[in-house]
């Protein structure tokens, strides 16, 4: 192959998987995702049971996570309670509304990580819930709710978990309730993880081996070109 077939060959190929698509999936039960993330590095769950319950001030990092937020449309704070049951241990994520304790609909929290990961999941306490009422963002694709029930606390409260996996790491991503939607909610047990996503049961879809067959293919037949119009040319001149 020549410097030009060669330079055509390699500017494709940096095309071509420059182009590969990211994979995501998402998880609305924990079994599940908790299969996925198996084979991942850095597997992390912020529980909160450690820290006091209190305010959280905007941009401010708790268990490795930077939060802001938009809560009572900018007047409430996110806080650490511990006012009725969660799912592990005694606190959690809900509000400072001094009552409740909890978020309402329209209310949204955009969690940062200090590094990007490739799964985000958390669990959501509150109800009743519809399917779709909640939304994780991790920016390139969104994880939407079930109404399916992860199980049903003491004090009457439900648990449904949302979570999702991706190819590409992310830095940030946002919760939050449609401002429709009726429930209360708060929420604890948020886990992150990365590593290399669909290696050694990440679980985390990679490219079908026929899209790499595909771009092999591509590849040939544009080097059997360039070797075509480089033998023409040599011909035109010889």
């Amino acid at each position: 192959m020549g410097p030009i077939s060669k330079r055509v060959a390699v500017i494709i190929a940096v095309a071509a998987f420059a182009a590969l698509p990211a994979f995501a999936d998402t998880f609305t039960s924990s079994s599940s995702f908790n299969s996925a993330i198996s084979g991942m590095s850095g597997v992390t769950t912020a529980s909160f049971d450690t820290d006091t319950p209190g305010d959280i001030a905007q941009g401010a990092t708790v268990d490795g996570i930077t939060f802001n937020y938009n809560i009572d449309g900018g007047l409430g704070s996110l806080a650490i309670s511990n006012l009725f049951d969660t799912t592990s241990g005694t606190n959690y994520l809900g509000s400072d509304d001094p009552t409740t304790g909890a978020l309402f609909p329209g209310d949204s929290i955009t969690m940062s990580f200090a590094s990007p990961v490739n799964a985000l999941g958390l669990f959501i306490i509150g109800g009743p819930y519809s399917d779709g009422d909640f939304t994780l963002d991790i920016g390139t694709d969104t994880a939407l709710s079930s109404s399916v029930l992860e199980e049903t606390l003491g004090d009457g409260g439900e648990v449904i978990f949302l979570g999702i996996t991706s190819t590409t790491g992310f830095s940030s991503a946002t919760l939050s309730l449609d401002s429709g939607a009726f429930e209360l909610w708060n929420v604890d047990d948020i886990t992150t993880a990365g590593g290399t996503p669909g290696t050694g049961g990440g679980g985390v879809p990679t490219p079908e081996p026929s899209t790499v067959v595909l771009l092999a293919a591509g590849l040939a037949v544009c080097a059997r070109r360039a070797r075509k119009l480089r033998a023409a040319q040599a011909g035109l001149f010889s």
